[in-house]
């Protein structure tokens, strides 16, 4: 069967995933993390020790700590199925690294900007994945992209995001595609949504502002997704 398309609003998921159950949006996110000089955090993910011990951790090493490219590595990448959670564990070993001044500031740098890079490709094939096996049924993460200053801009889009997508991962979309603003939104699936009152500025490392606040009710959606962590 044909699937529907609206210019304004195209639902695109991960085919097979299953979003995260809905939190409160009073839950904090209560991972240890480590806060970088920008005031970015690091978050530690709940199966770190087990993460960190994998073969694609191993490869993650390599790719962070050498000189390599991360495009000339993308699709080995997609042939070890490179998940999350690993891309997760390796870029929090290298947050500690820094804090215990093992590692320089500058090759986190660039390790964050390998790290960013493997969960822009991580979303962007989850959305490719939704279009031949996805449905307007599909309950998860919403994700409006706003052009400029105007939410009725013609230019503006939604996407049904993965549950592993974070709040920077959204907003690095949008940034890499011109945008200026995101609105977080959940939805029941069939258009059954519910938004958050107050968009969020991107910038070129996701949020704009680093040290942003998810825990004002305004930023995330009243009954939410999992939209807890940045």
């Amino acid at each position: 069967m044909k699937k529907p398309f609206l210019p304004c609003l195209l639902f695109l998921w991960m085919g097979g995933c299953t979003a995260p159950v809905p939190k409160s949006a009073d839950v904090p996110d209560s991972r240890p993390a480590v806060t970088l000089a920008d005031g970015s955090r690091c978050l530690r993910p709940a199966d770190y020790e087990q993460l960190r011990d994998t073969e694609n951790a191993s490869r993650l090493r390599v790719l962070f700590l050498g000189n390599g490219r991360a495009e000339d590595w993308m699709p080995s990448l997609r042939e070890w199925k490179v998940g999350y959670g690993e891309a997760d564990a390796m870029f929090f070993e290298n947050c500690k690294a820094w804090e215990e001044k093992s590692l320089a500031g500058p090759d986190l740098d660039r390790s964050r900007m390998i790290y960013l890079a493997i969960r822009q490709q991580l979303l962007d094939d989850g959305i490719r994945r939704w279009l031949s096996a996805g449905s307007i049924e599909d309950a998860g993460k919403l994700c409006l992209v706003i052009f400029g200053s105007n939410t009725d801009n013609p230019k503006n889009f939604t996407r049904l995001v993965p549950g592993d997508t974070s709040v920077d991962d959204c907003a690095l979309m949008a940034h890499k595609l011109g945008a200026s603003r995101v609105l977080l939104g959940c939805t029941d699936g069939r258009w059954k949504n519910r938004w958050s009152a107050e968009p969020i500025e991107a910038g070129p490392l996701g949020t704009k502002d680093r040290r942003l606040d998810l825990k004002r009710k305004n930023r995330i959606p009243e009954i939410n997704c999992a939209w807890n962590s940045v």
